[in-house]
C-alpha cells in the first residue's frame, strides 16, 4: 500500500470504483441511466415523451389539433361550405 491508500484501490477511488465514478456506473453517468439520457428515458427524449414529439401531442400535430390541420380550422371549413351551398340555392331561384 501507498500513503492515502487502502488494499486494492488506487488513490482518489474506492473498491470496485474507477476514478470519478461511483460504484454501477460509468464516467458521465448515473446509477440507471446512460450518457445523455436521464431516468426512464431515452436519448433525445424526455419522461412521457417519444422522439420528435411533445406530451400529449403525436408527431407532426400540435397540441389540440389533428394532423394537416390548425387549431380552429376544422370549424371554418364547415362553415365555409355552409355559405357556398346557400350561395348556389340563391343563384338558383
Amino acid at each position: 500500500e501507498r500513503k492515502g491508500e487502502r488494499k486494492g484501490e488506487r488513490k482518489g477511488e474506492r473498491k470496485g470504483e474507477r476514478k470519478g465514478e461511483r460504484k454501477g456506473e460509468r464516467k458521465g453517468e448515473r446509477k440507471g441511466e446512460r450518457k445523455g439520457e436521464r431516468k426512464g428515458e431515452r436519448k433525445g427524449e424526455r419522461k412521457g415523451e417519444r422522439k420528435g414529439e411533445r406530451k400529449g401531442e403525436r408527431k407532426g400535430e400540435r397540441k389540440g389539433e389533428r394532423k394537416g390541420e390548425r387549431k380552429g380550422e376544422s370549424e371554418r371549413r364547415g362553415e365555409e361550405r355552409r355559405g357556398e351551398e346557400r350561395r348556389g340555392e340563391e343563384k338558383r331561384r
